[in-house]
């Protein structure tokens, strides 16, 4: 076992090098993501951030998004554009984690839009930075209906019009 974990880690790290998204599927349904694509983009199937967690991380059990260590993912994507502005998840559970190393960075350009909008689903950060939000309302960082942990992250640099 420990043997066929080690080579999965290490075809996972491959493929991440090669700039491919890697999804591991779990038993409950659940699947892990590796973004190793920084370039955002509202594109189904570009395997961006966005992409990831507003079209594929859907699974009701609850989907982990891994980043890659020391990147910086910025969502340049702004309304009016389509699926632009904040990172929207809807109502199942969402781990956004940099499993190792240096936390990685989203940071939001776009005027008056939070980095990332969590529906009624739990939202977990690890090892994430979460900065440059700016919304009209309620969480420039983070908002969510669902339980938040924020796990060895920073929030920072964002701003609310109510309850920053």
């Amino acid at each position: 076992m420990r043997a066929r974990r080690r080579l999965s880690l290490a075809l996972v790290g491959a493929l991440v090098g090669a700039g491919a998204l890697v999804v591991v599927a779990t038993p409950s349904g659940a699947a892990t993501f590796t973004v190793s694509n920084t370039t955002d983009s509202a594109t189904a199937g570009s395997n961006s951030l966005r992409d990831v967690i507003q079209n594929q991380a859907t699974a009701a059990g609850g989907d982990e998004v891994d980043l890659v260590p020391g990147a910086t993912y910025t969502l340049n994507v702004c309304p009016p554009t389509p699926g632009g502005g904040e990172l929207a998840h809807g109502s199942t559970p969402l781990i956004l984690s940099t499993p190792s190393g240096a936390p990685a960075t989203i940071q939001q350009p776009c005027a008056s839009q939070r980095v990332l909008n969590q529906g009624t689903g739990s939202l977990t950060l690890h090892n994430v930075i979460v900065t440059g939000g700016n919304a009209i309302g309620a969480g420039g960082g983070v908002a969510g209906a669902g339980a938040v942990t924020i796990d060895s992250s920073t929030i920072t640099g964002n701003g609310a019009t109510t309850f920053g």
